[in-house]
């Protein structure tokens, strides 16, 4: 009977375990997503948008060059298809290159000096690494962006951040106590009160007066 449940005890803390780190990664991805959406409120989408608009200010413009190869990727919206195109592009300040990337829906890259004619790049004489194709357009779209962002979906964030964080060390020591007391066998709560209530009813406690 000893050797059974040694058998079964180490199953069944298993299987907790188990349900406490399936439980802990949930934690962990609701972090990391409210994380994110605090990161680009505070952060992220202002620092872009403050990029574009000084880019629109101090920048120079200039027509890249495109690269020949591209990504085409299929976005499902409900029953239909939309094909979505991933450029590189390229352009030369004072003998050296400097690269960039962008995405469009709007045109069919069969002939790439289509896109020559509508896009330019910004760049920032001191330091061309910043840069940005299709300024105005991606302006215009950041500004929306900021604008949109309210208060309450700001505070709802960092509730669920503090909360998420919470847990996350919460679970961290309930995992940590399981795994020190693995190797102990499995306490019978229900069968040891009994016992003692076996105990209890069979004493004559006038016998110990």
């Amino acid at each position: 009977m000893k050797q059974q449940n040694n058998s079964i005890d180490p199953f069944i803390k298993s299987v907790f375990l188990l349900k406490n780190l399936g439980f802990l990664l949930i934690l962990i991805f609701l972090f990391i997503f409210c994380f994110k959406n605090v990161y680009n409120r505070v952060y992220g989408d202002n620092n872009y948008k403050n990029k574009l608009e000084n880019l629109l200010k101090n920048g120079k413009k200039i027509i890249p060059e495109l690269d020949k190869n591209y990504i085409t990727n299929q976005i499902k919206n409900g029953s239909s298809y939309t094909n979505e195109y991933e450029f590189k592009y390229s352009f030369k300040i004072k003998d050296k290159k400097y690269y960039g990337e962008f995405t469009t829906e709007e045109f069919i890259p069969k002939e790439p000096t289509r896109l020559m004619k509508y896009m330019t790049v910004h760049y920032l004489p001191e330091n061309p690494e910043i840069n940005q194709i299709d300024t105005e357009v991606e302006y215009e779209y950041a500004k929306d962006t900021v604008e949109e962002h309210t208060i309450g979906m700001l505070l709802l964030n960092v509730f669920g951040l503090f909360i998420a964080f919470i847990l996350i060390l919460y679970m961290l020591i309930i995992i940590n106590d399981k795994v020190k007391s693995f190797d102990k066998p499995i306490e019978n709560t229900y069968k040891n009160n009994q016992l003692q209530n076996e105990f209890n009813q069979k004493t004559d406690y006038k016998n110990l007066r």
